[in-house]
């Protein structure tokens, strides 16, 4: 369901007839895919242009739905406050049928002197971007930067270099600057069906609004069409391009949006609910109101836990590495039993061979026992090898020993955060990021640290009695509310050997009923992966029997007195 040309054209004009004279107030970033631009109409209203250049859902428009912004505006919000505050829109404008708006402002430079910045926003291509750009189309800064050397553009998008538009496709027509007679001349004698047609010859039409075009023609090849046919076709296809948009969208029997456009859909005939709408921004904010919030949770989910499913996959690698030469270690006692037999045997071992073969003093059958020689050594030297060998192995057992338990501890917090950041909202999402930085898990980003993010306050929960629960968000909140937060005789919760949130019963001096701890028990199945599971089991204890696991990560305990809860 693209925003082709023809779309956006009438989006432009829709969006300028609003927008031009207006004056920007606000800017904001809930994302790194999106930016909120509210701007003060010339009739006194406020407008609010959602600009998102997230693949799949990339659009521009008027939106009347809302975001949680973060504590911390990204780079990109901060730097085009500063330049766009206070900014009036010149004009809103799209060339051509190409799938970008222009989006221009006058403002003032560094020195108070008026100047025209732009804002860009690009559908065109793979890469959907957002550009912030001086009245020379010098690229202040972009929502995507894009390399020379990436594969996926070849307009490389970076702070300083000079915009450049996408080329229009080569052998093809602007279906917008295309006359009746155009479209006439250009279908004919072909010997594909028109829809098909449609999208040979033409750019700025979607495979959707080419298919519409033609729906009411017989799916047959044009060059079958006469004079008069194909006279009417063109004309029809003319106006219903250039007509005043009638913004349709249409859902299946669950009410998903299947399809939508600015014009009415009839080639589905019955089989999807059609819904007009007055404007085309209600239309695309209808259509993706209901999934745009999950859809922007989902992209920033989704790119917070790559870098620690990577930082698991090879930490899983390497374990399976220290494990197999913890398994080789076995074997030292091997090697300092031949340095035994060696020296047992030293008079009958002669010289210069690479093997000997000798009673084996440590086989309870007897029998005897081949050793590998270095030739270069005499029969002294090569016990003292295999000795040398056997404290080898031992001291790599200690050594392997703790680097496998450091692993698993590692393995076991990265488990628990990757849980924490699919059970995450918006506002969560941020502080975890930040706490990954800082446990050196992802790269800090620049700037980030110099403005603290407002304390997020931990999950609150009443149960019947009236008590309260408190559930961790992040592994360091797991870590306060266990050890600051919690009285020593509050009770903690946790799901048993799997990742979840620290959950603490404020009892207050007081002695919990029976029913607090099984809703206590429910509320820490809930709040862990395992949730919804069926029969999970739930131990809980006094917070007086619990310690900071040694060398652990926060959030990691310790505890040998508790009782375990199953609950459903």
């Amino acid at each position: 369901m693209p925003i082709d040309g023809v779309f956006l054209s009438h989006l432009t004009r829709e969006l300028s007839d609003e927008l031009t004279g207006s004056r920007l107030d606000k800017i904001n970033q809930p994302d790194s895919s999106e930016l909120r631009l509210q701007f003060r109409t010339n009739s006194g209203g406020r407008r609010t242009l959602l600009l998102s250049a997230r693949p799949g859902s990339a659009r521009i428009h008027f939106t009347e739905t809302k975001r949680d912004n973060p504590d911390v505006p990204p780079m990109l919000c901060m730097l085009a406050r500063k330049l766009l505050a206070g900014a009036r829109v010149v004009s809103v404008t799209q060339p051509g049928a190409e799938r970008m708006v222009d989006i221009a402002l006058s403002a003032y430079d560094d020195f108070g002197d008026p100047c025209v910045r732009h804002i860009i926003f690009e559908l065109a291509g793979r890469i959907p971007n957002v550009l912030l750009t001086d009245g020379e189309m010098r690229i202040t800064d972009c929502v995507r930067r894009v390399n020379i050397e990436d594969r996926q553009s070849n307009r490389p998008m970076l702070p300083g270099l000079i915009y450049r538009p996408p080329l229009p496709p080569e052998g093809k027509t602007d279906v917008l600057s295309a006359t009746e007679e155009d479209i006439s001349n250009l279908c004919r004698s072909s010997p594909k069906p028109p829809a098909d047609r449609l999208l040979d010859v033409f750019w700025g039409i979607s495979p959707l609004v080419a298919r519409e075009l033609a729906h009411s023609l017989p799916d047959e090849p044009l060059d079958r069409r006469s004079e008069d046919e194909l006279a009417a076709f063109a004309a029809n296809v003319y106006a219903a391009l250039h007509a005043a948009p009638r913004p349709t969208a249409l859902t299946d029997a669950a009410g998903k949006v299947t399809g939508y456009s600015f014009m009415p859909l009839g080639q589905y005939g019955e089989l999807y609910t059609a819904h007009s709408f007055t404007e085309l921004s209600a239309l695309l904010d209808f259509c993706n109101s209901s999934s745009g919030g999950d859809a922007a949770l989902a992209s920033a989910v989704s790119e917070l836990s790559k870098p620690v499913k990577t930082a698991m996959s090879r930490l899983e690698r390497k374990l399976a590495l220290q494990r197999t030469e913890l398994a080789a270690t076995l074997e030292r006692e091997r090697f300092r039993e031949k340095g035994d037999i060696l020296n047992a045997f030293l008079s009958q071992v002669p010289r210069g061979v690479s093997s000997v073969t000798l009673p084996d003093l440590y086989s309870a059958e007897g029998g005897e026992v081949e050793i590998a020689l270095d030739p270069k050594l005499n029969p002294q030297r090569n016990a003292q090898k295999y000795y040398a060998e056997y404290r080898r192995l031992k001291s790599a057992k200690t050594h392997l020993e703790g680097l496998i338990s450091d692993g698993e501890k590692e393995l076991e917090y990265l488990s628990s955060v990757l849980y924490q950041i699919s059970a995450a909202d918006a506002r969560t999402l941020p502080v975890i990021k930040a706490e990954l930085a800082q446990d050196g898990v992802i790269r800090a980003q620049k700037g980030a640290d110099r403005k603290k993010s407002r304390p997020l306050p931990p999950k609150e929960f009443r149960i019947s009695c009236g008590m309260t629960v408190l559930c961790g968000r992040t592994s360091r909140q797991n870590e306060e509310l266990t050890f600051k937060t919690a009285a020593k005789n509050d009770w903690w919760f946790h799901v048993k050997n799997a990742p979840g949130s620290h959950c603490i019963l404020l009892c207050n001096g007081q002695e919990p009923p029976d029913s607090a701890f099984e809703e206590a028990a429910a509320i820490a199945a809930a709040n862990s992966s395992v949730a919804g599971a069926g029969h999970i089991a739930v131990d809980y204890t006094m917070v007086r029997f619990l310690k900071k696991m040694p060398g652990g990560k926060p959030g990691m305990v310790i505890y040998d007195k508790y009782y375990t809860l199953y609950t459903d």
